[in-house]
């Protein structure tokens, strides 16, 4: 491997060794998937999604049975990985979600957003920009009591597709 054949010029260009293995293994997948025809990959999807669905199948059985558990003992028993007891679906559903949407953020910078703001700031309203940061400050909480925080929970407008960034924009 690379990584351990030129360990001086890696270090001169700081990349760490098992960066260089990572690549030349995907390197090495791609190149063995080359030769893969439009079946096998087909195939390969197939088997893959099935996995994932099986093992989500098996995740809502056990959150669904953290409803019907007493106590933490009985989870342990029926040997499931159950930390939480809910009282009923409802309250297991407000789980989810609340667990969700701390993971998800509501408002995640854009081009388009920071296009916006920039041309409110080169017009000396600066307005936009405290308010794009206000929200970016708290991505996960819904903030609609500006434009900016009505706007952009929507899909972003036509426009928006034109805006070209590069590394020297």
């Amino acid at each position: 491997m690379i990584a351990q054949s030129n360990p001086y010029v890696l270090m001169m260009m700081n990349i760490s060794p098992e960066v260089v293995d990572q690549q030349e293994e995907k390197l090495k997948k791609f190149k063995e998937m080359e030769n893969v025809d439009e079946e096998q990959i087909t195939r390969t999807i197939h088997e893959n999604w099935g996995k994932w669905l099986k093992s989500y199948e098996n995740r809502l059985f056990l959150e669904t049975q953290a409803v019907k558990m007493e106590t933490e003992e009985e989870s342990k028993e029926s040997e499931t990985i159950v930390k939480t007891r809910f009282d009923s679906l409802q309250q297991l559903q407000d789980f989810r979600v609340k667990r969700m949407n701390a993971t998800n953020p509501v408002y995640i910078l854009r081009n388009y957003m920071a296009e916006e703001v920039i041309k409110k700031a080169e017009k000396e309203d600066f307005s936009g920009v405290n308010n794009l940061l206000e929200l970016l400050f708290n991505p996960f909480e819904v903030n609609d009591k500006t434009y900016e925080g009505k706007e952009y929970t929507k899909l972003p407008p036509k426009w928006a597709a034109e805006i070209c960034v590069s590394c020297s924009s």
